[in-house]
């Protein structure tokens, strides 16, 4: 059993600066073929548990990576984005927004839900 933390592949947020202020940016089509190309890389089976932070882009790399393969995925919002704000007192960008548990329960229904 393996117990991964998962990032993402290339997000619509990374394409240009601007797009930082995209709320919830989706993976291109280059991050889709990052998130399945790990299937080959670094191929999951049934025991593998993966925890993955509530943003759109991560929990579509949890996913494309993990279809096919009935192992647990964990959403929780203690693994979060961190990078953007770097101080407490800054704002957070709207592109590291995390997803309402209503929302990741409706558009990924298969993973499990944790934290507060």
């Amino acid at each position: 059993m393996e117990l991964v933390f998962v990032r993402h592949g290339e997000g619509e947020h990374t394409e240009k600066p601007d797009r930082l202020h995209n709320l919830h940016p989706e993976l291109t089509i280059r991050g889709e073929n990052q998130a399945r190309k790990l299937q080959e890389t670094w191929p999951l089976v049934s025991e593998d548990f993966l925890i993955v932070s509530p943003t759109v882009r991560t929990l579509q790399t949890a996913a494309h990576w993990s279809e096919g393969i009935p192992c647990r995925v964990m959403v929780n919002p203690a693994v979060g984005p961190r990078m953007f704000p770097q101080k407490k007192e800054w704002e957070i960008l709207p592109c590291d927004q995390i997803l309402t548990k209503d929302r990741v329960a409706g558009e990924f229904p298969d993973f499990h839900l944790g934290g507060k």
